[in-house]
């Protein structure tokens, strides 16, 4: 049987599948996110894509860990960036980049193979109003909230919370406080909306769910407003201590992410003083070798089993995409999917 790895052959977690895989005597495909920009061949004849010279269309089941980037590449020099001079032209060649690819990936989606996450869910995950949205809708408590380009509004927000923190809308960036610094800023703000949120104090807990089900639950045992900043996190020395969450509250993590279609997800909540849990994020394709090695949890033999369940029962993989679209209020998004897609 063979099993597609969407992704960096250079990524811990899609080596690390590939060799379980391979114990388990499935043949791993690779398809690099980037080969497309690395001017690897590609071909379409109308009925199937290839890749390197090799039909992808014998492919079981695929597990996406990155998504082609639709950006120009930048350049760093002393701390600035820069984007290519010939950005335009870069820009061109990943929008074509994109397009095909994504046309490849709804293609299997199309033709009943499962993709973990598949990109028509997985993108979607990626817009977080909707995902705060969703969580609150499902019963989790999430931070108060407000995304805006309104640098008036946004000042009456930070004037009624003690302490505000602020990121990108889209995340993928490190959570940052407002201090006065900041504030002085805000006339810039007009260009793009900024996800501005109260702080909420505690401990940061990742849950792990894998076909709805917990894999691994650990608290981060971190001061830092963001723990990704933390000197003992980027040294791998930060303190994992295993977490049993309370049943409503994992099963409205559930929920959520089944809203969305997502088979694999990482939930990153904080656990309060008072004993609360409350909603941050959800990833579409988390990083967790790092739990994994240290907790002990086994989240790449788990992702592993599953991909090879739904290679040899699509249609179980049907049934768990279709638990979610078929759930009160599924919000899709702005995207060029036809309706047929959900059938």
């Amino acid at each position: 049987m063979k099993i597609g790895l969407i992704g960096s052959d250079d990524d811990g977690r899609c080596q690390a599948l590939a060799r379980f895989l391979n114990s388990q005597n499935a043949e791993v495909v690779w398809v690099h996110n980037r080969s497309l920009n690395q001017q690897k061949a590609w071909h379409f004849d109308g009925r199937d894509f290839y890749y390197q010279g090799q039909n992808l269309s014998p492919v079981a089941a695929w597990f996406m860990a990155t998504y082609p980037p639709a950006l120009p590449e930048a350049w760093t020099d002393y701390q600035d960036y820069y984007l290519y001079r010939d950005w335009y032209v870069d820009y061109m060649h990943k929008r074509e980049h994109r397009g095909f690819f994504l046309a490849w990936l709804l293609s299997l989606g199309h033709r009943g193979v499962p993709v973990m996450n598949p990109p028509e869910h997985a993108i979607g995950m990626q817009l977080k109003p909707i995902e705060l949205m969703l969580a609150a809708e499902e019963g989790l408590r999430t931070p108060r909230t407000l995304i805006s380009n309104d640098p008036e509004r946004v000042r009456e927000f930070v004037a009624s919370l003690p302490e505000v923190v602020f990121k990108p809308s889209l995340g993928g960036s490190l959570c940052r406080p407002v201090d006065e610094a900041v504030m002085q800023r805000l006339d810039q703000l007009r260009s793009a909306p900024v996800t501005f949120q109260e702080r909420i104090q505690g401990t940061p807990v990742r849950l792990t769910l894998v076909d709805g089900e917990p894999v691994s639950c650990v608290k981060l045992l971190s001061d830092h407003l963001d723990y990704r900043n933390d000197p003992e996190y980027e040294a791998g020395r930060i303190t994992y201590e295993q977490l049993s969450l309370p049943t409503e509250v994992l099963d409205a993590c559930r929920r959520t992410v089944q809203r969305y279609g997502m088979l694999f997800s990482g939930i990153d909540l904080m656990h309060t003083a008072e004993g609360e849990y409350v909603f941050l994020e959800a990833n579409c394709s988390p990083l967790y070798l790092d739990i994994e090695l240290r907790a002990k949890d086994p989240i790449t033999a788990e992702l592993a089993l599953a991909l090879l369940r739904h290679a040899n029962d699509p249609a179980r993989y049907q049934q768990a995409l279709a638990a979610g679209r078929q759930s009160r209020g599924f919000v899709s998004y702005a995207m060029p999917f036809g309706e047929d897609l959900w059938t």
